[in-house]
């Protein structure tokens, strides 16, 4: 008998937020949503160098995110074509194990005798 538990779906991010710092907490922590307001404080105080450095490394931060992005993309595009194959067999399985059940029926009904 075919398994007739329904496919798992992708896993999702609850909202852009989440799935913005998924990806950027493995590249730079300090571009995460919840620190990006405490940046000015921070740095208030650094000089035009330092600065200068930090701003090139999130630059390259926000690159490396782009592109981890479209990795993401990518994998759930693929997870997605392959949940929809999965629920496609998963339908079809029931239905057939339905049918056959009914085809059971009707023969058990055609082949018990009448107690008339």
């Amino acid at each position: 008998m075919p398994n007739t538990s329904f496919p798992a779906r992708p896993v999702l991010p609850k909202n852009g937020t989440e799935l913005y710092d998924s990806i950027m907490s493995k590249i730079e922590p300090e571009l995460v949503s919840s620190e990006i307001p405490l940046l000015e404080q921070k740095y208030g105080f650094e000089t035009e160098g330092l600065k200068r450095v930090r701003l090139d490394r999130y630059r390259d931060a926000f690159q490396k995110y782009d592109e981890a992005y479209q990795v993401y993309l990518a994998q759930l595009r693929q997870q997605i074509k392959q949940y929809k194959v999965d629920a496609f067999a998963w339908a079809e399985a029931e239905a057939t194990i339905n049918e056959d059940t009914q085809m059971k029926n009707i023969d058990a009904a055609i082949n018990t005798p009448s107690q008339a």
